[in-house]
């Protein structure tokens, strides 16, 4: 497949994988409760919060699609 037949592709994985992870984690506790999500205190200054990703980790790592969804409001893929 091409690069320009994939992209897209990518694009629409991606936007699945974090909108359905977006939110599900919980933020580590803290002595006084939970820290919110940096895209929540992002939203707080009317600011939206974002990152390049990195699809071949997003597919491979849980962990990093959990910080994804928890953290960020939009993800575009990394291009190098």
């Amino acid at each position: 497949m091409s690069r320009r037949r994939l992209l897209p592709a990518l694009l629409v994985v991606l936007g699945i994988v974090v909108g359905s992870l977006a939110g599900s984690a919980p933020a580590a506790p803290t002595a006084d409760g939970p820290l919110p999500p940096l895209r929540q205190l992002a939203a707080a200054q009317g600011i939206r919060f974002g990152t390049a990703v990195d699809p071949v980790v997003l597919a491979s790592d849980a962990s990093y699609r959990e910080v994804l969804g928890r953290e960020f409001d939009m993800a575009h893929p990394r291009t190098t």
